[in-house]
């Protein structure tokens, strides 16, 4: 599987900084009610949650045609890209590389008039501080009608929901199970996952057999998810790379991606984290 490594450049020396009537609501509650019974009382039994799971999905589907529930249909999902671009000149500053790979990869993706070969992964990298998050934030906010509110959109933080070395397999069964919930809800899901650099190494294993190519398991089409990697790791090859650039007397703004995939990649699967290969 290919990623497309995308750096966030941070270089001090050069200066830059980076409705529902009530029968229907009634009817509601008392599903939900039903749901709530079977996940609070037996929620550690595997066939409850399977049940659980189904009448969720029956329940969030019926929710969605009668117009209150969000959907997962264009209206709800419409990505404005000239929204986005503009979003981009507002917020972000100085990473044309990251800016321009992005816009161009997000419309191959997600504007073809049909389904993707593969799930669409991007990996940032790059010190705090230089616009890792404000990328992934307003890609969400121009993919979805709810924008950041949207139900489908969901973060994962390595030192938060992945802190033990030792539980690897736990946390990749947790993370297999919790893509297919959400897929099956929403097979246009973005993933967000931020410090990378601190996550076990092969958790994010779990995620590979969702990215590969025309990847569709038991009627759920993963093609159209989207993964995002949020990262430190490769922030000193960037900068001493950008500062070697400088030297041979190319300016920032003439900087390409070519510059710096192949040493990001070698930083990023050699490092300790989520994206080491062993």
């Amino acid at each position: 599987m290919k990623l497309l490594h995308l750096m966030l450049l941070f270089d001090s020396f050069l200066g830059i900084f980076c409705f529902i009537d009530p029968f229907s609501l009634s009817i509601g509650l008392g599903i939900a009610g039903a749901l709530w019974m079977i996940k609070g009382n037996e929620k550690n039994n595997a066939r409850s949650n399977v049940v659980y799971r189904k009448i969720e999905n029956v329940v969030t589907k019926a929710c969605q045609m009668i117009g209150y529930c969000e959907g997962c249909e264009d209206s709800w999902i419409p990505f404005n890209i000239q929204d986005l671009e503009a979003d981009f000149k507002k917020q972000v500053f100085g990473q044309h590389i990251a800016v321009d790979e992005v816009q161009k990869t997000l419309k191959y993706h997600l504007q073809k008039k049909q389904n993707p070969d593969k799930a669409l992964v991007l990996s940032f990298h790059g010190p705090p501080g230089v616009g890792k998050s404000m990328i992934s934030k307003l890609v969400i906010k121009n993919m979805f009608y709810r924008g950041g509110k949207t139900n489908y959109a969901h973060f994962y933080r390595g030192s938060i929901d992945f802190p033990i070395k030792n539980e690897v397999f736990k946390y990749q069964e947790k993370l297999k199970r919790e893509i297919i919930e959400k897929a099956e809800q929403c097979n246009r899901a973005v993933f967000v996952f931020d410090e990378v650099d601190k996550m076990p190494a092969q958790v994010l294993d779990a995620l590979w057999q969702f990215v590969d190519k025309y990847a569709v398991y038991n009627n759920v089409d993963y093609r159209n998810i989207i993964i995002i990697f949020l990262s430190n790791l490769g922030s000193q090859n960037i900068m001493s790379k950008s500062i070697e650039l400088w030297q041979d007397g190319k300016l920032r703004e003439d900087y390409k991606l070519e510059d710096f995939e192949g040493i990001i990649r070698t930083a990023v699967f050699n490092a300790s984290g989520g994206l080491q290969k062993k």
